[in-house]
């Protein structure tokens, strides 16, 4: 808004007033339209106006190392994944982040190395999952899935009822 506009409607009385405290809560009435609590008309601003300083902005924040057995974990799905896709495009950058991940699994999740190994052993190794467990992030996510999925036996636990070939034994529905 140019300065001229500004000055007209400071001039007319336009720019709310700062709200003050009107209760020992502290709180400001809900109907105050008032600018909650900061003057249009008086062109400062205060360091709460503003928030945190840039200064807290432009630094980095501290890196966190990954620990020891997440990174053989990581370091794992990365060469599971290269030998099953060897065009993959695996940086160290990426194994970074995914030993970031395991740790979270392990932090978080209550997950234990060796249930995340047996996990990414498994994944690679089927068929389906293979192509859909790239990352530490997805196998993450689908962790408990996985899991179940290994538990079960390799055949189907209800029984598959063989067709016949003879048409005479197959039923006819006839339509309603």
């Amino acid at each position: 808004m140019p300065r001229e506009v500004l000055q007209s409607f400071l001039s007319k009385g336009f720019a709310p007033e700062p709200v003050k405290d009107q209760s020992s809560t502290g709180q400001i009435p809900v109907n105050d339209r008032s600018g909650f609590g900061y003057g249009l008309g008086s062109g400062k601003t205060t360091s709460s106006e503003v928030g945190p300083s840039d200064k807290q902005y432009s630094e980095p924040l501290p890196s966190r190392e990954p620990s020891a057995e997440a990174v053989k974990l990581a370091h794992l799905l990365r060469e599971k994944i290269a030998r099953n896709n060897p065009q993959a495009r695996l940086t160290t950058n990426q194994e970074r982040k995914w030993a970031l991940e395991a740790d979270r699994m392990i932090a978080r999740d209550g997950r234990t190395p060796a249930a995340i190994h047996e996990i990414i052993e498994f994944s690679q190794a089927d068929t389906f999952w293979r192509a859909n467990i790239l990352s530490m992030g997805k196998l993450r996510e689908k962790f408990d899935q996985l899991w179940l999925k290994r538990s079960r036996p390799a055949s189907r636990t209800t029984p598959v009822l063989p067709i016949s070939r003879n048409e005479s034994e197959i039923p006819i529905l006839e339509a309603e």
